[in-house]
């Protein structure tokens, strides 16, 4: 076993012993070195010492989610989008533990909370998530920063938001006066919105109010649909307001 493999093991045995994290080897490319990925995780430290002498690696994987009880939020500087997102919220989120990464972003440690899985881009291109299914490289065992040292901080409400997926609307709210074909056709403008990327996410929301607004629908009608997917791609209350009224006013003109 090198002598980087050797003192990963050590500070794994730590973490796993004084944290409960459940970790395991991870080669220099940040991939596992053990045969079955992050489900080889453990929190027992004889297991964890017995994983790097099988499987020696240079770096520490910790299994996110409920086996840990933490989730990453992973912000990638190389996207102006995630760093311009992490400027403008960060002060809602710390403090709360964060590492600087490898390659210079952040991984930004909170309590993990039930629903928390991985997805990337959801929230804004280059913020990710690991939660439940997940792992990331405990950075801070390779020697990289500390830069906040709190406790991990629990998962916000706004945050469990806009990673959720849109909640599909009532079945009898996709069936005006009981017309089966508009309703197919709500259906289709609505997935398709709920399924906006980021760049795309405003252009989308006016494109369906303007197919709800031709389908002759009250405006409040076209809101109670529509606002509630918006929000969980990731758009404000009043950019969705005023997206809807441009595009209801556009096709009254």
């Amino acid at each position: 076993m090198s002598p980087e493999a050797a003192e990963a093991a050590r500070l794994a045995r730590n973490l796993a012993r004084n944290c409960g994290y459940a970790v395991f080897p991870c080669r220099d490319d940040k991939s596992p070195a053990c045969p079955h990925g992050f489900k080889d995780a453990t929190s027992e430290p004889d297991a964890v010492g017995r994983l790097w002498r099988d499987h020696p690696g240079p770096l520490v994987g910790m299994r996110t989610g409920a086996v840990s009880g933490i989730s990453v939020l992973d912000i990638d500087r190389k996207h102006p989008e995630a760093v311009a997102w992490w400027q403008e919220r960060c002060s809602s989120l710390l403090p709360t533990r964060v590492f600087r990464t490898r390659s210079g972003g952040l991984h930004v440690w909170m309590l993990h909370r039930a629903g928390v899985t991985n997805t990337q881009g959801k929230i804004a291109r280059g913020v990710d998530t690991r939660g439940d299914g997940g792992y990331v490289i405990v950075w801070y065992c390779a020697g990289l920063d500390c830069l906040d040292q709190s406790p991990p901080a629990p998962w916000p409400d706004w945050l469990i938001a806009a990673t959720a997926p849109p909640a599909p609307p009532p079945r009898d709210a996709c069936r005006p006066d009981g017309d089966s074909d508009s309703g197919r056709r709500l259906d289709a403008i609505m997935r398709q919105l709920g399924n906006a990327r980021e760049g795309e996410r405003n252009g989308l929301l006016f494109w369906a109010a303007c197919r709800c607004a031709e389908m002759q629908l009250p405006q409040a009608r076209i809101e109670a649909l529509l606002t509630p997917i918006a929000r969980g791609i990731g758009l404000h209350e009043i950019e969705i307001r005023r997206t809807i009224a441009s595009a209801i006013g556009r096709t009254a003109a």
